[in-house]
This record gives structure tokens, C-alpha cells and sequence, in this order.
């Protein structure tokens, strides 16, 4: 595997041992997004949010993604944050990692994708996982806006995925990083595809109930240019990306528009940055078999997990995440 990490420093990297109970990927996957696990979050988390300011950044071609940034200090170092599809700046997993790194002195930016997080006013256009350029840009406004020397990215699924594609634009963008993380970040958009089409229904429930409500918001505000109430029928993730990218993003069908976000092939060749995976073994979304498919970067450093579920790596009762301080240790 592309870790390049001491064995001793491996073995502490990638042994997460939950509880019994807790060592099924599904219960990993849904536990966390249930109410009496979010509240511990919402406490832990109270002094960054308090801290938070609420801020517009603007792309070349004038889109607007809004942000949460919480400084606790002039010299302490950054990280930007960025959820995954359908989540937004105050999902528990991204108020878990942030208030573990603000604890830790970090200064946070937790940043909305278009459409996420209730911004679907904000740019008439549709949310698409191929709109890389508008995230670049504001990823370097925000280091300019202030003042970050060297900036670190942290991202969840989707989030994690741009972030990685970011970080291999960063030379180009003249932005300047320091450190990449990525926890179950999106490789191959196909697989994931297949594995909520042929997995349990939950999952496809749950995207779909929570993707119609954003583009029904989406019509609410723009209601002379999208008519979605035909798709509204849909119960396949798949027939309704294909008609969405057909009609609204300039895509040929839904196999051309998977393969313009996936991260396999030499896609990543030009990062430059020390760069950390971490995927789980149980995963019911991302399958970790296709980071046999990346390029061969040193920069990759790439942490496989018996246990974690999508983006859970919950190790008790009180919501507390592995994956919090597996972020933090990469980070320092």
C-alpha cells in the first residue's frame, strides 16, 4: 500500500478496535447521524461554533459558497473542511473533526459545496460532483482572504474527494498547502454507484429523501429554470444522476459524468503534498478494493481500517471518532 508511514507509527495509525457492538459497518455508517449521538457533538462543539463567522467567498465566474470560520488565533495554523454529498458545514462527523482540531489550537474553516447547507439561493446553477474550478478558487480566497501561509485540507467522502483533486491543481492555483486528509473519500464513482444500488435500501433511501428535498429548495428559488417534479418519482440514484447531468450539467449520460470526478488513474500524480487516506474495510459505500487503482505517488499515504463503516470510526457510546485523532496525528 502507498503508506510510507514507520511500521511502528502504521500499526498505531490503523488499529481502531471499537467495541464488539460497534464493529458492524452499518451500525458505524448510521449510529453517528442519529439524534442521541449528535448532542455529546453539539457539546463538544459549542465553543467553535460560538467562535464562528459566517462568510461568502466568490469563484472567478462568480459563484458563491458560504463558510463557517472560527479563528482562535493569528499564528495558529488552518484547515478547511469540507463534508460530503448532502451533508454541509454542520454534520456531526465535520463538528466532530473541527472541535477535536480547535481544541488542539487549529483555526477552522468549514466550507459549504454549492447547494449544501442550505445555500441553494445562493448561485442559480446546479450543485455537480465536476465543479472543481469554483472549489479551487475559493479554496485559494480563503487563504488569501487570511493571510494563511501554509493551509491544510481535511474532507469526508464527496469532500474528500475534491479536496484530493484540489490539492493536485494547488501548484497551479498558487495555493500553498501544508497537508491533505481525506477520511472515506469517493475513489471511483462507479463503484459507489454499485454498491448503493445493489446494497441495503436504507442507503438509497436516505440519499434520495434528502437529494429531493435539495432540489425541490433548488426549484423553490428558481422556479422559471428547473421543473423537477417529474423526478421526483425516482427511486434509483442512478436514473436520476443521468437525467440530472444530461439536462442540466452538459454531460453525455451518467458514465461520462462519473468518470469526470473519479480518482483513479494518474489523477492525482501531481500532488505534492503529504497526503492521508483513510478508508475502512466495511465500508457500504466507497469499496476500498480501487485504491489498488491509484497512481503511484509517494505523497499517498494510504490507511486501511478492519472497521469504520462510511465515515463513522465511532469508538463509544458518547460519539467520540477515531477518525478525529487519526486526523490530528497526520495533521502534526
Amino acid at each position: 500500500m502507498r503508506n510510507s508511514a514507520p511500521d511502528a507509527e502504521k500499526a498505531l495509525l490503523t488499529e481502531f478496535r471499537p467495541p464488539r457492538w460497534l464493529r458492524n459497518g452499518h451500525m458505524q455508517s448510521i449510529l453517528p447521524t442519529l439524534l442521541p449521538w449528535r448532542v455529546p457533538i453539539l457539546l463538544r462543539s459549542r465553543r467553535l461554533r460560538a467562535d464562528a463567522r459566517s462568510e461568502v467567498f466568490e469563484s472567478a465566474d462568480g459563484v458563491r459558497l458560504l463558510a463557517a470560520c472560527s479563528q482562535q488565533g493569528e499564528d495558529c495554523p488552518w484547515v478547511l473542511i469540507v463534508h460530503g454529498w448532502l451533508g454541509d458545514a454542520d454534520s456531526s462527523y465535520v463538528l466532530s473533526l473541527s472541535a477535536r482540531l480547535y481544541e488542539a489550537g487549529y483555526n477552522i474553516c468549514r466550507l459549504n459545496l454549492r447547494d449544501h447547507g442550505d445555500t441553494e439561493h445562493l448561485n442559480q446553477g446546479l450543485f455537480h460532483s465536476c465543479l472543481l474550478d469554483e472549489v479551487v478558487e475559493v479554496v485559494h480566497a480563503i487563504q488569501q482572504r487570511f493571510a494563511i501561509k501554509d493551509l491544510s485540507l481535511a474532507g469526508f467522502s464527496l469532500g474528500g474527494n475534491f479536496l484530493l483533486r484540489v490539492a493536485a491543481r494547488a501548484t497551479a492555483a498558487s495555493i500553498r498547502l501544508r497537508k491533505v486528509v481525506a477520511i472515506c473519500p469517493a475513489l471511483n464513482p462507479h463503484a459507489s454507484d454499485a454498491a448503493l444500488a445493489s446494497g441495503p435500501k436504507m442507503y438509497r433511501q436516505y440519499f434520495l429523501s434528502k437529494w429531493k428535498q435539495a432540489l425541490q429548495r433548488k426549484q423553490k428559488f428558481f422556479p422559471g429554470h428547473y421543473r423537477f417534479n417529474e423526478m421526483m418519482a425516482s427511486d434509483s440514484i442512478t436514473e436520476l444522476t443521468d437525467v440530472l447531468v444530461r439536462n442540466h450539467a452538459g454531460f453525455s449520460g451518467v458514465r461520462d459524468y462519473y468518470d469526470g470526478y473519479s480518482l483513479l488513474g494518474s489523477v492525482l500524480s501531481s500532488v505534492a503534498v503529504p497526503s492521508y487516506l483513510l478508508l475502512a474495510k466495511d465500508d457500504p459505500i466507497v469499496p476500498v478494493q480501487d485504491v489498488q487503482c491509484l497512481t503511484d505517488n509517494p505523497h499517498l499515504h494510504i490507511t486501511l481500517s478492519e472497521y469504520g463503516g462510511h465515515c463513522g470510526f465511532m469508538s463509544s457510546i458518547t460519539g467520540r471518532r477515531w477518525a478525529d485523532d487519526w486526523a490530528l496525528r497526520c495533521l502534526r
